[in-house]
């Protein structure tokens, strides 16, 4: 277990709607949220997998649907368990500094999730190491889905992708899109956004924060 002393701050990741200024704004405040420094990273032995039902979300099942009511998740490359910088899975996230307050509030809003402490390196030079942080996953699979059929909720993948843009501009985008998967651990949210545009889906490229090549 992961142990925070009482009035000791601490790095987190932002890997999903936490990208999102606005989005920690509801869960700590707009004043202490307008204040934070992102700090673009990697983040190397995971896949950020839209692969997590909430409790919050309302998700129901039935054959040949679409759902989307995913929430980003983690998945660690279990081949490189003791030894992530030897894996090849890396994506890429925001480094926050929060105090043991602003903690507790977000382990009561990322529901079901556990905390871990990976390392941290530098987004603009990924070798060089910044420092341990911790991270929100969910580990138990009865939240955890692997199924075609579920898509990312609409409003985090908005919220996600105009945070990674707000942080490292277009470059930090595409990498999000290429690093992030459908539950299908297959797809990737550049895959599944330009297939959804060329549909007609509920998207559009009026609403849709551009997709970067």
């Amino acid at each position: 277990m992961i142990k925070v002393i009482n009035n000791e701050e601490i790095f987190i990741i932002g890997y999903g709607s936490l990208l999102s200024r606005s989005s920690l704004a509801k869960t700590i405040g707009e004043e202490l949220a307008m204040k934070k420094n992102y700090i673009p990273v990697i983040i190397k032995g995971y896949k950020r997998v839209y692969n997590y039902i909430p409790n919050k979300y309302s998700c129901s099942f039935s054959p040949e649907t679409r759902y989307f009511c995913a929430a980003a998740n983690l998945m660690i490359d279990n081949n490189n368990r003791e030894n992530s910088e030897e894996s090849n899975w890396f994506f890429n996230a925001a480094m926050i500094r929060v105090s043991y307050k602003e903690l507790k509030l977000l382990k009561k809003r990322e529901d079901n999730y556990n905390l871990k402490m990976v390392k941290t390196f530098d987004f603009y030079n990924p070798n060089r190491f910044l420092s341990n942080a911790l991270l929100f996953t969910v580990d138990n699979t009865n939240y955890i889905v692997k199924d075609e059929n579920i898509k990312p909720r609409p409003l985090d993948l908005f919220l996600s992708r105009n945070g990674a843009f707000n942080i490292g501009g277009k470059e930090f985008l595409k990498m999000f899109d290429s690093t992030s998967y459908l539950a299908d651990e297959r797809t990737t949210i550049k895959e599944y956004l330009q297939n959804e545009l060329e549909n007609n889906s509920i998207f559009s490229s009026n609403t849709l924060f551009p997709i970067f090549n």
